[in-house]
């Protein structure tokens, strides 16, 4: 997890100007909160949206309070037609400004900030570190630590050559290891002995100039610098925590990213080229209406106010849009099943709730594979929603847990 306390882009003496005020404020907040209760702040940046929660947390060590989501907010990334670097940066720049902006308002001050990054700012890939000796030796953390740097330092020495040139990448997070010990999964190294062990971890690289940018607009809003980044992608991977095998597909803007998993391990990290934009500007030709406009057409579909045959015009509609990207999912679903064969079932899908109820039929189509769209009350037993929480997607949910839950 990247923890970024400075950057050249940052101005800091305008943190320094700031930091009076910022303590005042502070000093008088802790003294009005429980010293084992916290509030942090999550904010999920994807291609179609920027979406933030205020998240009241529970320190005590013997609590099994759950976290209390008290208030989330969205921004929607405005369309571009293709996918231009600079252009949709800075665009994505400006939503988390206006979702940072909503949740100053609501609470001024918080003990952590996290900003979770997805698709297509990071890419995401599992390796595995072996080693094996003739004799049986002692697995120790020490072992697994070492290990882990070694296929760390390994993989940013080949990410440096591939990206030699380019855009500068760092490691934004590497997940906690799976260890298999003499061919089997265990959860501790407990010192056993044993003759072989691999270790499984997944490295998410980021590019370093977006998270300067961001840094830039957390500086602006809150005068802080102490975000704590985390990767998306591992967060995604947690829905299959339970299953030793299954896919998640996430309905991104510019591209739809799909994680599979196999052996109890995520396996291969894809991205499909195409995206709900390129569906959303086809709705808008159809509609002849705004991208604002558009969750209210997709809610015509499922409206029983609305007679049949209304309804029935707008789904074919909508299907008509959808061919502007089925291709492209139907292609890389094949190209991804001359590795695997067949998608891992369950196959889970994830994105704004809008679009996937909607299009839940046609991506089953595509994929050639039954889907799972998971509710809310998935997380019903993980997390309280406040009232006030009004745009909540099951992918910020994921965002937030697996933010809190990562330090643990």
């Amino acid at each position: 997890m990247i923890v970024y306390k400075k950057t050249k882009k940052v101005n800091m003496r305008r943190v320094k100007k700031n930091i009076l005020i910022y303590n005042t404020v502070m000093f008088s907040f802790l003294k009005k909160k429980p010293q084992d209760e916290q509030v942090h702040l999550v904010c999920l940046v994807t291609s179609y949206a920027v979406t933030a929660a205020v998240v009241k947390v529970f320190t005590r060590q013997e609590s099994v309070q759950e976290p209390i989501l008290l208030f989330s907010c969205e921004s929607i990334i405005p369309i571009r037609d293709g996918f231009d670097y600079r252009a949709n940066a800075s665009l994505t720049y400006e939503s988390i400004k206006h979702v940072l902006n909503k949740c100053r308002a609501f609470n001024p001050v918080y003990d952590k900030l996290y900003c979770s990054i997805g698709e297509p700012w990071t890419t995401s890939m599992t390796r595995t570190a072996h080693l094996e000796k003739r004799e049986a030796f002692s697995l120790t953390q020490k072992v697994i630590d070492d290990l882990v740097t070694r296929e760390s330092k390994l993989f940013e020495q080949e990410v440096a050559r591939t990206y030699a040139g380019s855009e500068e990448v760092g490691l934004l997070q590497v997940s906690r290891p799976l260890i298999d010990a003499n061919g089997y999964r265990i959860a501790n190294p407990m010192n056993a002995l044993v003759a072989s062990v691999d270790v499984h971890s997944t490295f998410s690289l980021v590019s370093l100039g977006f998270i300067d940018g961001i840094m830039g607009v957390f500086v602006d809003v809150f005068h802080r610098t102490d975000v704590q980044f985390t990767s998306f992608d591992l967060a995604k991977s947690a829905l299959l925590k339970d299953y030793d095998h299954g896919t998640v597909v996430e309905m991104g803007g510019d591209t739809i990213s799909v994680v599979i998993k196999q052996g109890g391990v995520p396996t291969l990290f894809a991205a499909i080229p195409e995206g709900l934009h390129r569906f959303e500007i086809a709705l808008m030709q159809l509609f002849e209406v705004s991208q604002k406009k558009i969750p209210q057409v997709l809610s015509f579909v499922g409206d029983e106010n609305i007679i049949e045959h209304e309804r029935e015009r707008y789904y074919h509609r909508i299907v008509r849009a959808y061919t502007e990207i089925s291709p492209a999912i139907a292609m890389r679903a094949i190209d991804i099943k001359k590795h695997v064969q067949q998608l891992p079932e369950p196959v889970v899908v994830i994105g704004h709730p809008e679009w996937v109820d909607v299009l839940k039929v046609l991506i089953e189509k595509d994929l050639g594979s039954p889907v799972i769209i998971p509710r809310h009350d998935l997380f019903r037993d993980q997390v309280i929603i406040s009232h006030q929480a009004h745009t909540v997607t099951n992918s910020l949910l994921l965002a937030v847990l697996h933010a809190i839950r990562y330090e643990k």
